[in-house]
């Protein structure tokens, strides 16, 4: 998984999220479309200049410190509705906490809102659909990420922001084995299967817990 969000600072911060990339400059910045927090007033007064607002938490970038940045970057960041500030831990350490917090919500609910998610009910699936479930979780030449736990399976398939489930109960109640089919799914070497002891889980498995159909989603982000 990806970097999925920035924080912009001069100090140095403990116990960030892997997810997050801390950069002391702009111009570090990959991908100015993703959610971006600058931590400490002064540096959020330096990239707003006369746009800073301290009773705002969101920052309006001052754009005469990007005019010279590729125009597409330039339009990613004016584009771009989740930039925020926040003060340092030493300057207030409550809303230091809070908005860091708020940041690893804004970034989470930013991919699962794009996302797509179908429940598949095997038993009330056409001969046709069927086979196109079977190609996608086990015949597929493209590459999937598929997540499964003891009661679902799941698999991305992000050309077009969508997610499948499937239930297993449903497969054993339809007499399928639960069991040749994992296996089947992890034989197909173009899939990234992932379980609950997986490196995405340790990340975001916390602000995630209630979606957990996003996990491929994010498995599979670069």
């Amino acid at each position: 998984m990806g970097i999925l969000g920035y924080i912009i600072t001069d100090k140095k911060l403990r116990n960030i999220k892997k997810i997050v990339k801390v950069v002391s400059d702009m111009s570090e910045i990959e991908d100015m479309s993703k959610p971006i927090l600058v931590v400490g007033i002064n540096k959020a007064k330096e990239l707003s200049g006369d746009n800073f607002n301290i009773l705002n938490n969101k920052l309006i970038i001052n754009y005469d410190l990007i005019k010279d940045y590729d125009l597409n970057l330039i339009n990613n960041i004016k584009n771009n509705s989740n930039v925020y500030w926040t003060y340092y831990l030493t300057e207030n350490r409550e809303f230091y906490n809070k908005n860091i917090i708020m940041f690893y919500n804004v970034i989470i609910n930013n991919i699962i809102n794009k996302i797509k998610y179908h429940y598949i009910n095997v038993i009330n699936l056409r001969y046709n659909n069927l086979k196109k479930l079977y190609h996608l979780l086990i015949n597929s030449n493209d590459k999937h990420y598929i997540y499964y736990n003891n009661s679902m399976i799941y698999v991305e398939d992000k050309c077009k922001n969508n997610v499948y489930g499937v239930s297993l109960d449903i497969l054993k109640y339809a007499c399928i084995s639960t069991e040749k089919v994992i296996s089947k799914i992890k034989n197909n070497k173009n899939n990234v299967v992932i379980n609950d002891d997986s490196s995405i889980i340790r990340a975001v498995g916390r602000e995630i817990r209630n979606y957990e159909y996003s996990i491929p989603y994010f498995a599979s982000m670069k």
